[in-house]
């Protein structure tokens, strides 16, 4: 088979294609992640905020079962005060399960990319990113570079540390 201009051609042009979509492909998985750390952390908060309503909507419920009982709440308007409970926590349930499902996947699924991303980054060059860490944050108090490219870098080491283990 006789090797081409062409074909030599055609074969730069795929792969200069191959790399302009892994280097779109990193940044995109970076700038998710960075989007995910931010977002993570609202999540978990209302998690935790509907847990609490949760827990919050059960002792309601113990708490008129005990006054009806001992007759300091009258039967109708108990069970008018549960039903009222039982909704909010119902809701409060669907919602925290939502949340739950969407930390799951999103975790999962970022996960995912950042291994094949990462995968990439041999545990020498790590370290070597992992010591420049101090420096960074040495440049960012001096005023050398922006807060949006220090916690980017920070970002960045910190899925290094977290998925190069």
């Amino acid at each position: 088979m006789e090797v081409s201009l062409e074909r030599l051609k055609e074969l730069e042009g795929m792969l200069d294609q191959i790399d302009r979509l892994w280097n779109e492909y990193q940044s995109s998985v970076l700038k998710t992640f960075e989007v995910w750390q931010d977002l993570k952390g609202i999540l978990l908060s209302k998690i935790a905020e509907l847990q609490g309503l949760i827990d919050y909507c059960k002792e309601k419920l113990k708490e008129l079962d005990v006054k009806m009982k001992i007759g300091l709440i009258d039967e109708d308007e108990a069970n008018k005060l549960k039903d009222e409970i039982k909704t909010t926590l119902d809701r409060a349930t669907e919602s925290l399960a939502k949340f739950e499902e969407w930390l799951s996947t999103f975790n999962r699924r970022i996960e995912n990319h950042l291994r094949i991303v990462l995968s990439q980054v041999y545990a020498p060059e790590a370290e070597e990113i992992k010591a420049r860490l101090s420096k960074i944050e040495e440049l960012y108090k001096e005023g050398k570079i922006s807060e949006s490219l220090y916690n980017r870098l920070k970002s960045i080491i910190e899925a290094l540390r977290t998925y190069t283990r």
